[in-house]
């Protein structure tokens, strides 16, 4: 929990207000943060910007349970305190467009389906 506190801190940069007095986390915060998180693998090519934008956007309306447009801090820890492992590869792979989704995965899990369709909303969609 004190990670997950501390590290929406740093997304929104701020360490000295309590936890109802943090500003939340935006989408276009969340997107420039995850832009700068796999920089790497774009300049790589192993994921292109609109990729980037899915999956800021998939995890946005993931984190964003109360549909409010906005990540509070509570939200925020509630997310990821309740989840399994997901390691930035993983989600590299997940959210690329060359890799092929499988049909068992397509059959079970339609994420690539609302990632898309929550993207084509976003104005930071260019695909």
């Amino acid at each position: 929990l004190m990670l997950a506190e501390v590290a929406f801190r740093g997304l929104v940069g701020d360490y000295s207000n309590g936890i109802e007095q943090l500003q939340s986390l935006t989408l276009p915060l969340l997107l420039s943060r995850l832009q700068d998180l796999f920089l790497g693998q774009s300049r790589t090519g192993e994921l292109k910007d609109e990729e980037i934008v899915r999956m800021a956007c998939a995890v946005f309306v993931t984190m964003d349970t109360d549909s409010d447009g906005q990540i509070g801090c509570r939200e925020f820890i509630e997310s990821c305190t309740n989840d399994g492992e997901l390691t930035m590869q993983r989600m590299a792979q997940f959210f690329h467009r060359d890799t092929g989704i499988r049909s068992l995965r397509r059959f079970l899990d339609d994420t690539h389906v609302v990632a898309h369709r929550v993207a084509r909303k976003s104005e930071f969609y260019r695909s």
